[in-house]
């Protein structure tokens, strides 16, 4: 990673409108530190917030205007990041996918390309938070 942030954390934040055009966007979000992180990186982050706003837009808002909010911090060691949605709680699937089920495996993806990941639940909606 090389580092334009002089040791400091970089913050990015956007609402995205709960909108399937709201995943391409904040693909451009990410490509957006192309200076930031090598190829491996830039390619791993992508397919995280592409999954994750997906099922924040599928799964978690459930009203017409709902908004999904999403933040990238990057320092010179990590980057790490969030997508929060205002939906009602779940419970994300457990086990591995099946490979004949169509869907589902947004958060497996995430789990196997993020070196951490968690999903929080509240009266306030879902986070998914994850570190490259």
């Amino acid at each position: 990673m090389s580092d334009p942030t002089n040791g400091e954390a970089l913050r990015f934040a956007t609402d995205l409108p709960a909108h399937p055009v709201s995943v391409a966007v904040a693909r451009n979000f990410v490509r957006g530190l192309r200076s930031c992180l090598d190829e491996e990186q830039l390619h791993r982050l992508e397919l995280i917030m592409s999954e994750a706003v997906t099922n924040a837009i599928r799964y978690g808002s459930p009203q017409p205007g709902d908004r999904v909010d999403v933040e990238l911090v990057v320092t010179p060691a990590s980057v790490s990041g969030s997508v929060h949605d205002r939906g009602p709680a779940f419970s994300p699937p457990t086990g591995v996918p099946r490979t004949d089920q169509i869907g589902g495996f947004g958060l497996h993806i995430i789990g196997q390309l993020a070196a951490t990941w968690a999903l929080e639940r509240s009266e306030l909606g879902n986070q998914v938070t994850f570190t490259l």
